[in-house]
């Protein structure tokens, strides 16, 4: 992964005032509010995505198998939890706990979907 002050030419598109929501591109999203920095990137076949602090300590990575041939968005909620979802490894979630994040595989009919965010449930949804 390449360092953020070096993203490739097709990817260096900066959000520096992101206020959270649906991702679907690449670049680096800025969330100064809660002190946060996503920083997505195409990586060969693959998407890799970093969430940052503010001091630059990595709290969450991106699965190692997320590839650009499917449907991907991601989504940081108001809780500062990062929704994934992914046509070909399904939907995962990282639950924000104060400096440190808990992920969680999504299946559809878990009681836990019902907690997805309406905007991002609609952008899943066929």
């Amino acid at each position: 992964m390449q360092r953020i002050s070096k993203l490739s030419s097709d990817q260096d598109t900066l959000y520096p005032f992101w206020h959270g929501g649906i991702i679907k591109h690449f670049g680096l999203y800025t969330f100064q509010k809660k002190g946060l920095e996503l920083e997505v990137q195409k990586n060969n076949d693959l998407i890799e995505f970093k969430l940052k602090n503010k001091k630059g300590k990595i709290l969450v990575r991106s699965p190692k198998n997320l590839t650009i041939y499917e449907k991907w968005s991601i989504y940081l909620d108001k809780k500062s939890n990062i929704w994934l979802h992914s046509s070909d490894i399904g939907n995962l979630e990282w639950i924000c706990n104060k400096d440190s994040y808990q992920k969680r595989i999504l299946k559809d009919g878990d009681e836990e979907l019902a907690g997805i965010p309406e905007e991002f449930k609609m952008e899943i949804e066929p």
